[in-house]
């Protein structure tokens, strides 16, 4: 999932988007998150699944 986001990163014509990656602290209704859901087609119930899986990892 990295690399597809990645990718989606690279391909935006939004110069803020690398920085916001470089620079991430993710919410979940964040502007960014849902730009990179979209790039990389997750649904609303995946996002929601990976930032609960995140929980654990912290």
């Amino acid at each position: 999932m990295l690399d597809d986001i990645q990718v989606a990163i690279d391909a935006s014509e939004d110069p803020l988007i690398g920085l916001a990656w470089s620079e991430a602290g993710f919410e979940r209704l964040n502007p960014f998150v849902m730009q990179m859901q979209a790039a990389i087609e997750l649904t609303d119930d995946q996002l929601d699944n990976l930032f609960d899986a995140a929980t654990g990892v912290v």
